[in-house]
């Protein structure tokens, strides 16, 4: 429910409740009381919609207080269905007890307008209600004449009386249009559209400007008998005789106009550059031809001087298109990126070794690469390839195929290298290295080390030895660290050694009791096996 409800010809009423609300619109309290008398209408000579209301308040309690005076208008016969009631006003005034003041309205054409059933805006000659309190009216009973029983009930709340205007308003746009006669493609040039309302009521000029197609439209609130200027700043790209149309309301007014032909021309709109976190540039534009032929070109992106992307781009006249190019730079550091015919910028690409190195060594790619040698993408020389190599076509492109022996060779060999060097450190406790990650090493080791070990070299190993492994490992360091070395004092060695037990001994006694490896595992393993015994 809202205040400024409309008139149905329904009963109003809920099934088991009235639609008023318990307190309505404007409603407040005060600490005093007030009362509402000779309310009248005052139209203005020869202009009847230009009304002046007044009312008298009074304080009748015993201290002082404010009162918001609010003004409702009802429309009591319009062209369409309009608000019982609508707020036109409302005032804000101080009383001390068994004061009096009188407060006024001003209403205009405009404030007692509606929009007609053609959307015109007017003010339709005929008989209004005026209802001034601090509260709005109180709607009546039953399902008919709403508009007319509307009202209050006690002077203390509000006072209602009528008026009439005995005339129509309505608002008459006359309008001139100025253009140039020739203009160049795809350049901009002025239309002035110079609107005058030659009626009586303020209304809203809605100008449209087409060419070819819309161009641009421009809104004004223009007085009676006011003129205003709309000015409008376009381009037409088709050569030859055109037509400038302008559309006011019901009028329509063409200007003729001659464009002349002009090359093709490509602009870029709102271009922007972002890299993102992996190196990669986006260039994203709205291309635009401004010229009156076809641009039928590419749009290149060039970095260092050398192309590294072309887009195709195919515009009639005045078409637009949207561009967005991605390149992933092949290092970090400072590049020159000129896209089309803008301005040359400078980019920095972070990243990867650029943190350290403002220019990285070496940047290897296969594309070009043989078994011999593989080409530096940074010094543009050619790199020696030792050993055997094999080139073949990855997902992402070129690039070297692991000899799986060779790997699994080489895999086990850095792994013992790095269990020969941790014993090493392990058995100087007062290395600075080992001060440092001799924890952190303790529980790495003993978490992955074992599990390693027994994937590589035991066939028996399933997921929940390696499981039991890594948790009795990782475990066991801290217990050993932080319980058994502050206590015993016989068994104050490095918590490595412990965990490393532990966690094997638990990798071969719950890979014992659970499932053994599906018949697939076991084969890929013994496969693997024989290969490096060949």
């Amino acid at each position: 429910m809202w205040y400024n409800y409309e008139t149905s010809g329904r009963n109003y009423d809920y099934y088991d409740m009235p639609f008023t609300p318990l307190y309505r619109f404007g409603h407040g309290l005060s600490y005093t009381t007030f009362r509402y008398s000779n309310l009248k209408a005052t139209t203005k000579s020869g202009d009847p919609g230009f009304v002046t209301v007044s009312v008298d308040i009074e304080n009748t309690g015993k201290r002082p207080g404010e009162e918001v005076a609010q003004l409702y208008i009802t429309d009591l016969v319009a062209s369409v269905n309009t608000a019982v009631i609508d707020l036109k006003g409302f005032k804000r005034v101080f009383l001390k007890p068994g004061e009096k003041k009188t407060v006024t309205f001003e209403l205009n054409p405009y404030l007692l307008s509606l929009l007609n059933p053609d959307m015109k805006r007017v003010l339709e000659a005929g008989k209004f209600r005026m209802h001034v309190g601090g509260v709005c009216p109180e709607p009546p009973k039953g399902s008919t004449e709403h508009k007319q029983k509307i009202g209050f009930k006690d002077p203390s709340q509000g006072i209602s009386g009528e008026f009439t205007v005995d005339k129509d308003y309505k608002a008459d746009f006359e309008y001139t249009v100025s253009a140039p006669k020739s203009v160049k493609g795809g350049e901009s040039f002025k239309v002035v559209v110079k609107v005058k309302n030659s009626g009586n009521l303020l209304d809203i000029a809605d100008v449209k400007l087409y060419g070819n197609s819309f161009l641009d439209d421009r809104r004004a609130e223009i007085e009676a008998g006011e003129t205003k200027e709309m000015v409008f700043d376009v381009q037409m790209y088709a050569s030859g005789n055109q037509t400038l149309t302008v559309i006011l309301d019901d009028q329509i007014k063409s200007v003729p106009l001659k464009v002349s032909k002009v090359p093709a021309k490509l602009v870029l709109e709102g271009s922007s550059i972002n890299m993102t976190e992996k190196g990669e540039m986006v260039y994203v534009a709205e291309a635009r031809n401004v010229g009156s032929e076809p641009f039928n070109k590419s749009l290149d992106v060039k970095v260092e001087g050398v192309t590294i992307a072309s887009q195709p781009l195919r515009l009639d006249a005045g078409a637009s298109q949207r561009v967005e190019i991605k390149y992933a730079f092949p290092r970090s550091g400072t590049f020159r990126v000129k896209v089309g015919t803008e301005a040359e910028q400078q980019l920095i690409v972070p990243g990867g070794i650029g943190l350290a190195l403002q220019d990285p060594l070496a940047y290897i790619t296969f594309e070009g690469a043989t078994d011999k040698e593989v080409k530096n993408e940074i010094t543009r020389k050619m790199l020696p390839i030792q050993g055997k190599a094999q080139i073949i076509n990855g997902k992402n492109g070129k690039g070297f195929k692991k000899d799986k022996k060779e790997s699994m060779l080489a895999d086990r060999i850095t792994l013992l290298l790095i269990a020969v060097v941790a014993v090493i450190i392990a058995r100087n406790p007062d290395s600075s290295v080992f001060n440092i990650v001799s924890f952190a090493w303790a529980g790495f080791g003993a978490v992955f080390g074992p599990v390693v070990l027994f994937a590589l070299f035991w066939r028996r190993t399933n997921w929940q030895g390696a499981l039991a492994g890594m948790i009795s490992g990782g475990v066991m360091v801290f217990v050993w660290k932080y319980l058994v070395r502050p206590n015993v004092s016989f068994l104050n060695f490095y918590e490595l050694l412990p965990a490393f037990l532990v966690s094997c001994a638990m990798i071969v006694i719950v890979s014992l009791a659970t499932k053994a490896p599906s018949k697939e595992i076991i084969d890929e393993f013994e496969t693997v096996q024989k290969r490096m015994a060949e």
